[in-house]
């Protein structure tokens, strides 16, 4: 191309394609480039053996709702609960009034739990499992405040207690959670439809080799030829602002089941959660690379249109620190092991099974070229997030990697809103106003200090 885009984005996930319709909103002409043959990342489906499957992304905050709402994506949600099985106990969430009285037993230690944490909220950050174990004896509270770091991939030892005021600070509202009619692959395909609708490019199938400076912009290099940008926004893991020795987040392993439509699954539900008394032992031994005899995990009905005769499930679970793929013998012995739980948790489950595979992290890796980690690098409390922007190459970054914090679909989507307004800002031209008449320009600029980008020949940007 010889006349330059405003922004090229490289990477279609959710970020990416937030990304793009946020420019579009305000003014910018944008081409995304997807080394994928499908938009969407993590969020989407995936045929195997002639079953489909969730690929990851499966339930999301009434943050991203209000997200695709003011970008005007056509999405319908519907609330759906969440079980978890504790012991004998069963646990819906979230709360209501419903289900709330089921944890009335146990209110005295609901209570310490509440009232520490309301007198720590001014002090620093620490762990949440340092935090739980020195409020509570071990307990079904304590255990149950751990839950957070089980579903993040983490040892609660590693979940820093900002996670809850991210939740708040950034209005991601996973204390409610939403999910997409028809399944996330429908969320993903209405990103990708209104992004085009609106004079937006997609490119799948397109490799990027490099990004250069060229003049007062960029000229990425791709399969396909190269394009000029004045500038660019990457939403790949910015592995580079992170010390090698990172601790990362354990990658999710999946069972991926397709059973009889004649089993029921509880109506309204999205989640079955198996979750065993003492977490922080458990799971620190899967932290440590050691297989525990008894550990949590997480079965969801996909939402996607039911067949004549089947529909399936998701199996998430972690494997022990280190261990990426399976043999078929260990595969199988898993196998039955996740499945003699859930037979508690949905009678019948055996018996209506009509198929199952198990896709450990390698495997999962390889087929859909992308890595299956929840948290891809845990940060310890206090530590500051990587930024939007690289000074050293002038590129922008979206995605799960940097800020804003929450490691979650909805962190990555809000990043791609932030990052599109913080590049509208940095290129020369009007102020641009949002529809709701309120200038990003000067505001993006002032709170990431990122310099503007001038015209060629009329001087250097002040550095950030």
């Amino acid at each position: 191309m010889t006349e330059p885009m405003d922004v090229v984005i490289i990477g279609a996930g959710l970020s990416g394609l937030v990304a793009g319709l946020t420019l579009q909103r305000l003014g910018r002409r944008v081409l995304l480039l997807e080394r994928r043959e499908r938009a969407g990342g993590l969020c989407g489906t995936f045929e195997m053996d002639g079953y489909e499957f969730t690929l990851a992304c499966n339930d999301f905050g009434q943050g991203m709702k209000k997200l695709l709402d003011e970008l005007a994506v056509p999405v319908c949600f519907e609330r759906k609960s969440s079980i978890v099985h504790y012991g004998e106990r069963r646990i819906t969430l979230p709360l209501g009034l419903k289900t709330a009285p089921a944890l009335l037993p146990d209110l005295r230690d609901w209570l310490r739990l509440g009232a520490g944490l309301l007198r720590r909220r001014t002090s620093a950050p620490g762990s949440l499992g340092a935090l739980v174990d020195e409020l509570l004896p071990a307990s079904r509270v304590a255990d149950l405040a751990k839950l957070p770091a089980y579903l993040m991939g983490v040892s609660p030892d590693d979940l820093s207690t900002e996670f809850f005021a991210h939740e708040k600070t950034f209005g991601y509202g996973y204390t409610t959670p939403m999910c997409p009619v028809g399944g996330p692959r429908v969320m993903a395909e209405a990103l990708e439809s209104t992004l085009r609708a609106r004079g937006g490019e997609l490119r799948l199938g397109v490799q990027v080799y490099a990004t250069e400076r060229h003049g007062g912009g960029f000229r990425v290099r791709t399969s396909e030829g190269d394009v000029l940008a004045r500038a660019v926004v990457s939403t790949a893991a910015r592995e580079a602002a992170y010390t090698p020795a990172s601790k990362r987040g354990l990658p999710v392993s999946v069972l991926c089941l397709a059973v009889d439509q004649k089993l029921i699954y509880p109506p309204h539900v999205h989640t079955l959660v198996h979750f065993p008394p003492g977490v922080s032992s458990w799971f620190g031994a899967l932290d440590r690379g050691a297989q525990p005899e008894e550990y949590g995990f997480h079965v969801f009905c996909s939402d996607l249109p039911r067949t004549s005769d089947h529909y399936t499930l998701n199996a998430f679970f972690y494997l022990p620190r280190g261990v990426e793929s399976l043999s078929a013998s260990a595969a199988n012995s898993v196998t039955r092991h996740l499945l003699a739980r859930i037979e508690r948790m949905l009678p019948g489950v055996r018996e209506r099974l009509i198929y199952a595979r198990l896709l450990a992290p390698a495997e999962f890796e390889r087929r859909h070229g992308l890595s299956s980690r929840v948290m891809p690098f845990v940060i310890p409390p206090g530590a500051p997030r990587p930024g939007n922007f690289a000074p050293d190459t002038g590129i922008f970054h979206a995605g799960h990697t940097v800020y804003p914090p929450g490691e979650h679909a909805g962190a990555a989507a809000l990043s791609g809103k932030r990052v599109a307004e913080l590049v509208a800002a940095s290129l020369p031209g009007q102020p641009l106003t949002s529809a709701a008449g309120v200038n990003h320009e000067e505001t993006a600029v002032r709170a990431a200090n990122v310099p503007r980008a001038r015209p060629a020949g009329a001087g250097r940007a002040a550095s950030p």
